[in-house]
């Protein structure tokens, strides 16, 4: 029989199609069981993702990320996947431990909000012209 298949190798995809799902914050610890490298850095991480937002292929944690480095936190897609306080000001980084450390959620919810505040004042009429 002919194969009347066009553009095609012929070949059967032996990988079933996998649904992407992003890795959101609350399943950060699951990446750390299976790269330990991240254990270290999970405070770091989790207290950075409640200000900046953070969803993550896969592909890039599982395929791209050196976790044999020296230091992972150096690793270009590391810096790229990964929310860090290092990208806060000392000033924003104190006031979040803080609030933390306090154990007041709506504390923190209220700090948070205010460091985003800060650190995205909606220059331009950014939420009032935008529809």
């Amino acid at each position: 029989a002919p194969n009347n298949n066009v553009a095609t190798s012929g070949l059967q995809d032996t990988h079933p199609t996998q649904r992407y799902k992003a890795i959101s914050l609350q399943a950060v610890d699951k990446v750390a069981e299976k790269h330990p490298a991240l254990l270290p850095h999970l405070y770091d991480v989790k207290l950075a993702g409640m200000v900046f937002p953070f969803k993550a292929s896969p592909y890039y944690v599982d395929e791209l990320i050196d976790w044999e480095a020296e230091d992972v936190r150096q690793d270009p897609f590391y810096k790229l996947v990964f929310p860090t306080l290092d990208m806060l000001s000392d000033d924003h980084r104190a006031k979040l431990e803080a609030a933390y450390e306090e154990g007041d959620p709506k504390n923190l919810i209220r700090t948070v909000e205010e460091i985003r505040a800060d650190l995205n004042p909606h220059p331009a009429g950014q939420k009032t012209l935008n529809a």
